[in-house]
């Protein structure tokens, strides 16, 4: 029987997402958001359910809440010495909300992606010079809604969307 593939997932993202994993070394994965903008806190609220779900006791495996201040663990993250970093936001990339993408470093720059993280690129690049042999790995969520709130909430498809991302870690790791 075929499996069924998520409809969530844009493209081929999904199959990216489990080749990117099974690369061997540490993996770094660092969940940006704004915790007070609805939808944008799909990162964070990805983060915080990967590690409920205990996967930061995976070998060689970080779990970084950035929120939105991703600069701030620059040191951190070059400390770990990881092989590949996956950063999880939400993102524009011109689909619809709670949509999953995949972008390689090289794919963020030549992309009509937008993140909300101010220092994004400047970070990457850092973090490329740092540590050369690390890949890089972006995985965004359409957002629907950036009303500001006082509570974490995010709207159905990307609530959706960031159970689908926590899944398919589960499933990899």
């Amino acid at each position: 029987m075929k499996k069924a593939r998520s409809i969530l997932f844009f493209k081929d993202s999904e199959l990216k997402l489990r080749s990117f994993l099974k690369r061997k070394g540490k993996t770094v994965i660092i969940g940006l958001g704004n915790i007070y903008k609805m939808d944008d806190a799909a990162g964070i609220v990805a983060l915080r359910l990967l590690k409920k779900k205990n996967l930061d006791k995976v070998k060689d495996v970080s779990l970084i809440e950035a929120g939105r201040r991703l600069i701030d663990y620059v040191h951190v993250i070059d400390d770990l010495k990881p092989t590949k970093i996956i950063f999880i936001d939400s993102s524009s990339f011109g689909a619809e909300p709670g949509r999953i993408e995949l972008f390689y470093q090289d794919e963020i720059v030549d992309s009509n992606l937008t993140t909300h993280e101010n220092n994004f690129n400047l970070v990457l690049g850092y973090l490329k010079k740092k540590i050369p042999n690390c890949q890089i790995l972006f995985i965004g969520i359409q957002f629907g809604c950036l009303d500001m709130t006082d509570e974490i909430l995010l709207t159905e498809n990307v609530g959706k969307g960031t159970e689908e991302i926590v899944r398919s870690f589960e499933k990899y790791l």
